[in-house]
């Protein structure tokens, strides 16, 4: 089957905001954040129900490299990404550790 793949607004935001902080602190860090990220929605897109869910219908993909989450849903033929957080940031009350 295959899934629309629908990242959200406010987790384009998130992607940018953290490729921009990584590469304030290093170089080249933000677009191996990006090629990381790029990867773990390949993946999402190939094995959409190959994470656990979580909370309610919110699944959490890890970042291979960087400590970092994605927060998605899998919606009949769609995929939606909510959120990309650092792991060490407070609990989401919508999304879930």
């Amino acid at each position: 089957m295959t899934y629309r793949f629908v990242v959200e607004p406010s987790a384009q935001q998130d992607a940018l905001e953290a490729a921009l902080y990584l590469e304030g602190r290093s170089p080249g860090q933000g677009g191996r954040f990006l090629d990381e990220l790029d990867r773990c929605f390949k993946y999402i897109q190939d094995f959409p129900h190959g994470f656990q869910e979580r909370r309610g219908r919110f699944r959490h993909a890890m970042l291979a490299v960087f400590p970092y989450r994605v927060v998605y849903e899998v919606d009949g033929d769609a995929i939606f990404i909510y959120q990309i957080r650092h792991t060490s940031r407070k609990p989401s009350k919508s999304f879930g550790p």
